[in-house]
């Protein structure tokens, strides 16, 4: 009984509320940082002013609370150890009452959740860290699963194909994609093509630009720059302006280069065929 509950980092006790006397399990020295008869024999008074201010008045609380009735009870509060740092300690109890109702034996398991409470406090700080990274992104950031589904986007992609945070996670990100230069495609077609990039992509361990290609955004599309990592997750940039500035570009050097050809044309059909002389080349 001991072993198992120093692996679990717990320690029974059992509370007498007419003597103010506590008894605990062998156990509760290594948690509560003493040694000892103060470790295991203690008194309710003693015990109550190690628990941290804060949370000493609703722990008072919820035993005096204690009916026949109602004599089970679940807590977490905050102890002071003997070397003075603050442990967790989640407390499950139960009351027996004398025949006039009164409590005359509070008895349950303490168990030591510090380090569980730690690491929950960092992974919210860390999920607080990656939300501001997320939302800060000036590009669009999506996250989707290995059969396409959308599960988490910042508000530039939102803003960007113009559906809500919680339309996206109701789409597959296949059902947005399209081809460049292409207005519609179909559901099969789209699913094999992303399938064929996850296959792609999963063989590489870096992140990867893919070639620009369009989203479907409320019925227009939009042209888009996708970095992937995997691809469960990606950047979008949108290059719709760009693609289109490189669109007229490329039309203006194919009509200069259409001109300057009918022009070098009209000239050889002027120029007279018998003409040899220097001047004349000239």
């Amino acid at each position: 009984m001991q072993r198992a509950l120093l692996a679990g980092h717990s320690f029974t006790f059992d509370w007498d509320p007419t003597t103010d006397q506590v008894q605990r399990s062998d156990s509760c020295a290594p948690i509560l940082g003493l040694a000892g008869e103060a470790a295991i024999r203690d008194t309710g008074r003693d015990f109550f002013q190690r628990i941290h201010p804060d949370d000493r008045d609703r722990f008072v609380q919820i035993l005096h609370s204690l009916t026949p009735e109602m004599a089970n009870y679940s807590t977490e509060f905050r102890v002071r150890r003997g070397d003075g740092a603050m442990i967790v300690l989640e407390e499950i109890g139960k009351a027996l009452f004398d025949a006039d109702g009164k409590p005359e034996r509070i008895f349950g398991v303490a168990t030591d959740i510090s380090i569980r409470r730690q690491s929950e406090a960092e992974l919210r700080r860390s999920e607080a860290r990656y939300r501001l990274l997320h939302e800060s992104l000036r590009d669009g950031f999506v996250q989707v699963t290995m059969n396409g589904l959308i599960v988490d986007c910042n508000e530039v992609y939102s803003r960007m194909l113009g559906y809500s945070t919680e339309e996206l996670r109701l789409l597959h990100i296949f059902r947005l994609r399209r081809n460049v230069g292409t207005t519609s495609r179909s559901p099969s077609s789209a699913t094999r093509s992303y399938h064929e990039d996850i296959r792609t992509y999963t063989k590489r361990n870096i992140a990867e630009k893919m070639e620009p290609f369009s989203l479907s955004s409320c019925g227009q599309n939009l042209s888009v720059m996708m970095t992937a990592n995997r691809p469960r997750w990606a950047t979008v940039r949108d290059i719709t302006e760009r693609k289109k500035n490189e669109d007229e570009l490329k039309a203006l050097n194919d009509e200069l280069e259409r001109r300057v050809e009918i022009r070098t044309q009209e000239l050889q059909e002027t120029r007279p065929a018998s003409c040899t002389s220097k001047s004349c080349r000239r």
